[in-house]
């Protein structure tokens, strides 16, 4: 890929492009929050107006009856005659409910790449020849007008032709129902056979394209056009009836729709289409939503990373470990604010719905939340001042502490030990979980209570802690 340009953006300038990024980061945030909100209510109002519309279509024969006029009818007819279309710029006509043609043109395309290296930012951009299907993106590198692609011409743009005067049965087939129908039928490739010559040099066909070039290889600015037409006999239609035509049924929360497909379909496989394309736009509608809720607040935290690109050396690496952060962060950030919209969304538009589940979510939280300070209670209470255990009514484990007296070690003569291979297995030993209450260990007096540290104290008794050796029940004092 030939490259042309290079363009360095040092760190001034990618200061000045955070701080755009932030104003833009601020407007995404904004506008996610309007689109998932709107998509929302979008769907329930849509839905509703679909319900209402099936509840009042009725089946009606391929012959109108003027007794219907103003009612949703439902019908599926043949059509009485396949009409020849014809593209007057091209001069192509073949037999076809709708034909399309798909003109493109030789053109440049800009790329670029963006390096970092000691300057800066390196972008590099780099051109190519492509066949696009329309004027080709705006270019924005350094010598782009060097690389200028010319106008395309409006007379040879990409469009799709309809046939005139459509009729099945008795019904009159307008354009509300043509538009419905376009997007959603098949094509298939129209051959072509011979140029007009009306069309005239330097047209030709090749690969079954119309092309205006006479080499081997197309140059900047060479067109090629293809046909395709699509052809069936049956379709099948709900909407209002005006006479013998039928238009756009308005719901009663202001959404106006004609239902139709290709081959013979009832009215319940009808709105199982439209209810299966509404519910796909939803989630297409709630992910972008999310993706542009997810990118501003990128925008908004990323340029915090610009001040670790000036530190020599390790800058720009830390510099990027903090955008890749940032990038985390905000992912669950996002999510969250976009399931939290579209919940208080249904609390607006579906409350029926929004507000038991809403409810259930709530006590669900205040549930976990009991039971966790419920559990953090059973733990263990605060432990007791120092003066709560001076005199004889101190407690340890809801049993009474008795005022103990100081006690000698009485160490066992050495022979008369426990041999540590006699010692309980480690299996065998008691759980932790089961051990007995402190007071029930050792003697009947345990012993007294010492405060952590008396600085008053002499060094040799500040710390004088009774201790339990294996073995037997005898304290010392450490």
């Amino acid at each position: 890929m030939p490259q042309d340009g290079v363009v360095y953006t040092g760190w001034l300038d990618r200061v000045a492009s955070g701080l755009k990024g932030i104003l833009i980061g601020f407007v995404l945030i904004i506008a996610a929050f309007v689109i998932l909100g709107w998509n929302e209510g979008r769907y329930v109002k849509l839905e509703k107006d679909y319900d209402e519309a099936q509840d009042q279509a009725i089946d009606v024969s391929c012959d109108p009856q003027s007794a219907n006029n103003g009612a949703v009818v439902h019908f599926s007819c043949t059509f009485n005659t396949i009409p020849v279309v014809t593209d007057s710029t091209f001069f192509v006509s073949a037999q076809a409910i709708f034909l399309k043609r798909a003109s493109e043109m030789y053109q440049e395309v800009e790329s670029s790449t963006t390096e970092k290296d000691g300057r800066g930012d390196r972008t590099v951009y780099s051109y190519e020849y492509e066949w696009v299907n329309g004027p080709a993106p705006p270019m924005s590198g350094p010598n782009r007008a060097a690389h200028a692609n010319p106008t395309y011409r409006n007379d040879y743009k990409s469009t799709t032709f309809t046939g005139q005067n459509l009729v099945a049965g008795n019904w009159s087939i307008g354009p509300s129902v043509t538009n419905v129908l376009e997007p959603k039928v098949t094509y298939q490739s129209v051959q072509l056979t011979q140029v007009s010559p009306s069309l005239g040099s330097p047209w030709r066909i090749l690969q079954n394209y119309l092309v205006d070039y006479t080499t081997a290889n197309p140059s900047k600015g060479d067109y090629r056009v293809q046909f395709q037409n699509s052809i069936f006999n049956r379709l099948s239609v709900v909407g209002e009836q005006q006479g013998n035509t039928v238009v756009a049924f308005t719901g009663s929360n202001g959404n106006s729709f004609v239902l139709a497909d290709e081959g013979d379909k009832s009215t319940a496989e009808l709105f199982s289409e439209a209810r299966d394309s509404n519910t796909a736009l939803l989630w297409v509608l709630r992910f972008l939503g999310f993706f542009i809720m997810w990118f501003g607040f990128y925008l908004l935290f990323s340029p915090s990373a610009l001040l670790l690109d000036v530190v020599p050396c390790v800058g720009r690496f830390f510099g990027d470990l903090v955008r890749n952060m940032v990038c985390c962060l905000t992912c669950p950030i996002a999510c969250s604010l976009s399931l939290l919209t579209i919940a208080i969304a249904w609390l607006w538009y579906r409350p029926k719905i929004g507000i038991p589940l809403f409810l259930v979510a709530l006590a669900t939280m205040v549930g976990v939340y009991l039971y966790r300070r419920r559990q953090l209670g059973q733990g263990g209470k605060p432990a007791a001042s120092y003066n709560q255990f001076q005199g004889s009514s101190a407690t340890i484990h809801n049993q009474p502490f008795p005022q103990s007296q100081p006690q000698q070690y009485q160490q066992q003569p050495y022979g008369q030990q426990q041999p540590y291979g006699q010692q309980q297995p480690y299996g065998q030993q008691q759980p932790y979980g089961q051990q007995q209450p402190y007071s029930q260990q050792h003697s009947s007096n345990p012993p007294p209570y010492n405060p952590a540290y008396n600085p008053s104290a002499p060094p040799s008794d500040q710390f004088k802690f009774p201790v339990a050796y294996p073995g037997n029940h005898a304290h010392s004092e450490v």
